[in-house]
């Protein structure tokens, strides 16, 4: 062990290393056992605390932990996708971490592009075969979404020509955009009148 001499010239020994005086200091303060102990019931305290109050979210609570507005919440609802608490005598409607776990349900099917209607479905689905529902349900949404794709595509190509028109037409020309629009659905305008238009309409047909 290491030692040091005093100024008297008498030899001793040094305390302990310095991690065992603060373990000791510490113990003198308090008990590590009992130290840990509190630590481990304080903490399941406060999960319990959390999980209660996830048993007992009012329509405000439930449509903020979602990202949604209340009227959302009503909507859904009056939908029957959402069931709507009983109201205790002089208090006010409760809802539980299930509703908001169903909330959050309904909103990630909506981003997927599914309907109410098909989310009502959705949510009867259960058992053995609920996959292949689901697979199918899955399946013909993903055609529609091909399908906008597809519009949005040629959508893109006539907005760019008619971007392109405009910044070709002359001061005072008729405007190509509003020249589209007002003779949609109309036979071909005179070449002098719109080339750009009718090669719009072209790919628009």
């Amino acid at each position: 062990m290491p030692i040091k001499t005093s100024t008297s010239g008498t030899t001793q020994h040094t305390d302990a290393p310095m991690a065992a005086r603060d373990a000791t200091r510490i113990a003198g303060v308090v008990d590590l056992g009992d130290y840990w102990t509190w630590a481990h019931n304080t903490f399941r305290t406060q999960v319990r605390s959390q999980a209660m109050d996830l048993q007992a979210l009012t329509i405000g609570q439930l449509a903020a932990s979602a990202a949604v507005n209340v009227e959302t919440v009503r909507y859904y609802q009056r939908r029957g996708l959402l069931s709507e608490p009983k109201r205790p005598a002089g208090g006010i409607r409760r809802y539980t971490s299930s509703d908001l776990a169903r909330l959050r349900y309904i909103r990630r099917a909506q981003t997927m592009g599914f309907s109410l209607d098909e989310i009502v479905g959705l949510l009867e689905l259960n058992g053995r075969r609920a996959c292949e529902q689901t697979k199918r349900l899955t399946e013909n949404k993903l055609l529609d979404v091909r399908k906008r794709l597809g519009e949005l595509r040629k959508l893109e190509r006539q907005l760019s020509q008619l971007v392109a028109s405009c910044g070709e037409a002359s001061v005072g020309a008729f405007c190509p955009t509003l020249e589209l629009l007002e003779h949609a659905g109309t036979e071909p305008l005179p070449r002098s009148r719109g080339q750009h238009v009718r090669s719009i309409r072209a790919d628009a047909a």
